[in-house]
């Protein structure tokens, strides 16, 4: 995977999600990604639904944005602006922020990204030193998008 040989870990991962480790969270975690970033966005789509059903309640923010932009990559507008709306409330940092707002410029929504990107540079002004550190490619992002 971190040599994005993801047509190799596919069936790999996929071998792996039976028997005992069937709905095996960890190793679905593994294919969403491996899905995701080889650029086969229907089958991350398909990956990422079950895996937020076997999650349940117990949410993972980082699998909720993947599942975002897996329906922004896959052209589901409405889709896509829904959830980048609702995570962008409970997402720490400013990444769900700053796609969201990418996002929004994208399908024509200029104002209303201007506002968030706004809001990611004030929020970065308060924020320590550790966090405008740690945080740099978001606030980069923002800066060049005002």
């Amino acid at each position: 995977m971190h040599r994005g040989w993801f047509d190799r870990a596919i069936p790999i991962l996929e071998s792996c999600l039976q028997g005992l480790h069937e709905k095996d969270k960890f190793i679905l975690e593994g294919l969403c990604c491996a899905y995701f970033f080889k650029g086969d966005f229907e089958n991350a789509k398909i990956n990422l639904l079950e895996l937020k059903k076997l999650r349940g309640d117990d949410t993972n923010n980082e699998f909720e944005l993947l599942l975002a932009r897996t329906y922004e990559e896959l052209g589901e507008k409405e889709t896509a602006l829904a959830e980048f709306s609702r995570l962008v409330k409970s997402f720490s940092g400013p990444e769900a922020s700053c796609r969201y707002a990418l996002f929004l410029k994208k399908v024509g929504k200029k104002e209303e990204s201007k506002t968030i990107f706004k809001r990611i540079l004030k929020d970065a002004r308060l924020s320590p030193k550790f966090y405008q550190k740690a945080q740099r490619q978001w606030i980069d992002i923002a800066k060049s998008e005002i």
